[in-house]
């Protein structure tokens, strides 16, 4: 009986305690369930909606009749992006080949069985759909050599090469002296004969061409580390941007093998290719970046003269890669006392970078040393800084390819006719005949760049920057075109944060010319003023400005434009301490490597992210919550209503707070439900940098005459096919990019979601980052403008962009609290401008950065979220975080007083529970807080109220929830669960009543 009575209690301890499980798993189910829908291919709701209320899916339309005609247009799009972004960089006339020189052999391991299409994570691809080098030169007629690709794959599938293709991310962060190392792997001759012994006599059947392919891989949380110490030294490469012994060896053997030689660069990072420019045995390089599923037809249409490759550089390409100045300080650098002051794993406050370079990144830094070598000023020619010049720093030693440079298979003149600056309307009006005077048909890039006034010792100034940018239609050879562009006198302007505390145009002459790249750029205007260079002196334009000029002082939006990033210096915080690269001196003031920096007792409220107090007495009765409506206006109504319309006032005024503070804080992709103003929420939300992360069916809506049904022979597909960022960047086409955003909007009327996080924004600070496929380019008005570009024509369908990462995301390493510091105007005049292009034209979403801006966590940064953002840049839209990662330092109550609309995360934080939750919300005594609150609901609903959710939504709506298989899984466990414990509960006590009474019989 003993024994049975035990048996009863511990089927129940144990049932009881599956109970708690099953709910607790249950719980976190529902709370994820966007993510476990988007796992399971499952639909755990669905919105239904009265038809007979209102007209449905009229507003936005799909341009496409069924997903066969999608899927084509994605096919078209990828071959066009390469077609128009691939880069040439050297043609000795090898290109394009020959009609009769058509049987080829693919070289390196990149060439066929370990292309690069995407990153390892971020801008990935699917696999399933790539279109290989091989595929698309065989569907154009080729002969590509099978024994090679067949070595190549037989040694790929060895345990040596499967992570030949990862650049290893760390999510967790990484510690001084634990810094990754990348290994180059390509493998050996012996090794590809080895694995076929007829590798290298195949050679002989296929030697119209050798077409070796060298690349790098990229990943989000992932950086590369410059020098010896950041690569294999097995390797033989001088860093993990050079190429190895290996790869110099395959370019050598394919020299010995073939009269012809063509060199593909697989790499979304700026590598070091001053070898293959220099060897007159390497006929063609061709930069294509990371070509996306479809590229490599692109790829193919270019190197059999299909058409006329017409892309330009979007970054630099330098001798050394390390060269740029921002090199001296970047990587893992941490505060000397933060042991004293800060928790690692809580604040994320430990670690910091010092820009010291200011506005020298990229070829800012590259053509203005150039300039001043050129006029013998500022000690430009010192050894200092120079990494690959013999003696004194020298352009052509230190530089191989220049920003926006490309060549063409026929030739073009392009003149700049006149330059019309009108002050009052804040333009640039450039006419520019472009002709082609070769022998082939194509199209090209025309660059606008501009040089102003410098005085040394005031402020600094590029010596050439891009200005703006337009690209010809096809012409035929022979044929002119005379494009306009109209450019934004913004982006000339210089940010004085010294003396005028705003933004100026210097007296003085302003030059501005057009150019293949901002060499030959800088070099025109040197010409012009009377230096002896290779430059074109006719071709420059130049205007007079007669004194400082701050009509730029007041934005756009007619906010008064002053110092507000102050506090991202760090010699606000410590004085003179940090010396930023000035022109005025290359040599005294080349950047320290500031690794050994203190925090200061002053920082530590913004490095352990608490700096707002909540208040509890203020007068909050003119703020209502759970207000009626006198129209009984709901979310419906809301559909297409201006931002500042009193309709809003009545719609907020209804908000149930607590509902308030679950959508900003439940911001992932699923938008939680508000039901006093009837917004239904939804899964509307999905990261996508190159396009939709999800199969085309995941979400799409039964309601819509765009539905992918299950059975759909596309409802797999993967729309997140495209070629990364800087591909679409080296296009140099804003209506390029457009027709891109148009096809993100279009699959987002298939695939029902209306939010997607990208583009992204940032600069290249430097070539090492891992994340810089996700960004577009070194320059922020290439940058600027093409996401710009891509976000309207997004905004055409419905879908919203949220571009990122705002702002300053420079590096990868520690990207979860890192404090990059740097000057006012480096900051406003690169990055911020890249953004500032972006909202100012109209897009209505932002992502923010992992990292701080000086020592505050940017989404907790009023000085920049609000003030910046909102009041001079005029942006009513929505502002979500990045990842939630650790909520401890990515702070509720600072992000959304500083103007941060959602959290991306799907759950209240443990951290913020104390403050929002029903049961203890402490925010009714703020009337700052809650006004922001409000403020921040209306931002989002706002950007609702003009996106493609609004097509299939009335009144009627009501979102149903749905039993699929897992809901119906986890919930008979529990149940059964439930009555178990209910059935050895019972057992137990019949025991111990049985138990009870024999012992009352036997007494």
């Amino acid at each position: 009986m003993f024994e049975r009575k035990n048996l009863w209690r511990g089927g129940a301890y144990l049932c009881a305690a599956l109970v708690f499980v099953g709910s607790t798993a249950g719980t976190a189910l529902e709370t994820n369930r966007n993510m476990v829908d988007g796992f399971l291919g499952t639909k755990s709701y669905v919105v239904q909606t009265d038809t007979s209320d209102g007209e449905l899916y009229t507003t936005f339309t799909a341009d496409y009749a069924n997903t066969d005609e999608l899927v084509a247009a994605h096919q078209a799009a990828g071959e066009t992006l390469v077609e128009e972004g691939a880069v040439l960089l050297k043609n000795n006339g090898a290109l394009p080949l020959a009609e009769t020189a058509r049987k080829v052999t693919l070289l390196g391991l990149r060439a066929d069985a370990k292309t690069i299409y995407g990153a390892t994570v971020g801008v990935s691809v699917p696999d399933a759909q790539n279109v290989s080098l091989t595929t698309a030169l065989t569907e154009r007629g080729f002969s590509v050599n099978t024994t090679a690709n067949e070595a190549y794959a037989a040694v790929a599938a060895g345990d040596a090469y499967k992570g030949v293709n990862k650049l290893s991310p760390s999510f967790s962060g990484v510690l001084a002296g634990e810094e990754p190392v990348y290994t180059i792997l390509e493998p050996t001759l012996a090794e590809l004969n080895a694995a076929n012994a007829g590798f290298t006599s195949s050679m002989a059947e296929y030697n119209d061409a050798a077409i070796v392919v060298v690349g790098r891989p990229g990943s989000e949380a992932a950086d590369y580390y410059p020098g010896a110490e950041g690569v294999d030294a097995a390797s033989g490469a001088s860093s993990a941007l050079g190429l190895s012994a290996n790869e110099l060896a395959l370019i050598e053997f394919a020299k010995t093998n073939f009269e012809t030689v063509i060199v593909l660069v697989n790499s979304s990072n700026a590598m070091e290719l001053g070898a293959l420019q220099s060897d007159e045995g390497v006929d063609a390089v061709l930069w294509i970046g990371w070509p996306g599923n479809y590229g490599m037809r692109g790829v193919a249409d270019i190197l059999m003269g299909e058409v006329n490759p017409s892309g330009a550089l979007p970054d630099t390409f330098a001798t050394d890669s390390a060269s740029s100045p921002a090199m001296a300080n970047y990587g893992v650098m941490a505060w000397q006392n933060a042991a004293q002051y800060l928790d690692t794993a809580v604040d994320r406050g430990d670690f910091y970078l010092i820009e010291a370079e200011g506005i020298y990144t990229g070829y800012r830094y590259y053509e203005t040393r150039y300039a001043d070598v050129v006029m013998g000023q500022g000690n430009a020619d010192s050894q200092v800084g120079a990494f690959a010049s013999t003696a004194g720093w020298n352009y052509d030693e230190e530089v191989v390819y220049p920003f926006g440079y490309g060549l063409s298979y026929t030739t073009f003149s392009q003149h700049i006719d006149s330059v019309e600056v009108d002050v009052d309307a804040r333009t640039v009006t450039a006419q520019v005949t472009v002709e082609n005077t070769g022998a082939v048909a194509g199209k090209t890039p025309v660059q606008l760049y501009v040089q102003a006034p410098y005085i040394a010792g005031g402020v600094e100034k590029s010596a050439i920057q891009l200005l703006d940018y337009a690209k010809t239609s096809v012409l035929e050879p022979g044929a002119s075109e005379t494009v306009t562009i109209v450019a934004d006198l913004q982006n000339m302007a210089s940010y004085d944060e010294t003396g005028e505390q705003t933004y100026i145009l210097d007296a003085g002459d302003y030059y501005f010319t057009v150019a293949n790249g901002s060499h030959a750029a800088v070099n025109n205007v040197l010409a012009a003023q009377g230096y002896e260079v290779s430059g074109d002196a006719a071709n420059v334009q130049t205007w007079h400005n007669d004194s400082l000029n701050k009509e730029l002082s007041t934005s756009k939006a007619g906010t008064e434009v002053t110092n507000q990033l102050q506090e991202a210096d760090y010699n606000t915080w410590t004085e003179n301490t940090v010396t930023y690269l000035s022109r005025s001196d290359w040599e005294g003031t080349w950047p320290q490597t500031y690794d050994s920096l203190s925090l200061t007792e002053e920082m530590l409220p913004y490095l352990t992210n608490d700096f707002y107090t909540i208040a509890t007495g203020d007068d909050t009765s003119d703020i209502t919550f759970g207000g009626e409506s006198a129209d009984g206006l709901t979310f419906s109504d809301m559909k297409g209503v201006a931002y500042d319309d009193p309709m809003w006032d009545d719609l907020l005024n209804q908000l149930d707070l607590q509902e308030a503070i679950l959508f900003i804080t439940q911001g992932n992709r699923n938008a939680p439900a508000m039901e006093s103003i009837g917004f239904v929420g939804g899964q509307y939300t999905e990261n996508a940098p190159n396009g939709f992360n999800v199969e085309l069916s995941a979400y799409s809506d039964p309601n819509s005459p765009w539905y992918v049904a299950e059975d759909d022979p596309n409802a797999a597909y993967m729309c997140n096919d495209m070629g990364s960022a800087p591909l679409v960047a080296a296009t140099f086409n804003k209506e390029l990019a457009e027709q891109y955003g148009v096809l993100w909007g279009n699959d987002s009327l298939y695939n029902g979601l209306s939010f997607i996080w990208g583009p992204g924004l940032n600069l290249h600070r430097h070539p090492y980052n891992g994340r810089n496929g996700e960004y577009y380019s070194e320059d922020p008005v290439l940058s600027g403008y093409t996401g710009l570009s891509v976000a309207q024509g997004a905004l055409t369908k419905g879908l919203i962009c949220a571009p990122k990462h705002f702002a300053f995301n420079d590096q990868e390493s520690n990207r979860n609290g890192v404090a990059p510091f740097m000057q006012e105007q480096k900051a406003r005049e690169l990055e911020l401008r890249s953004f500032q292009i972006a909202v100012e034209g109209g897009t209505l979403g932002l992502m923010t950065s992992f990292s701080r801006i000086g020592p505050t966590y940017v989404s907790a940064c009023t000085a920049l979220m609000t003030n910046i953002l909102v009041q001079e840049w005029g942006f009513e839209g929505y502002a979500v975080t990045d990842m939630v990662n650790p909520a401890t330092y990515m702070t509720w109550k600072e992000s959304v007083i500083a103007g941060t609309t959602n959290f991306d995360t799907t759950e209240v934080a443990e951290e913020w529970a104390s403050y929002i939750t029903a049961t203890t919300n402490t925010l009714s005594g703020d009337a700052t807080m809650l006004q922001a609150i409000k403020d921040r609901v209306h931002n989002t609903l706002y950007v609702y109220a003009q996106s493609n959710v609004m097509n299939s939504i009335n009144s009627s709506s009501q979102k149903v929830e749905v039993n699929v298989w897992w809901r119906v899984a986890y919930k008979s466990v529990h149940y059964g669960m439930i009555a178990l414990t209910v059935l050895f509960a019972a057992g137990y006590v019949a025991c111990v009543v049985k138990s009870s009474k024999k012992k009352k019989e036997n007494a």
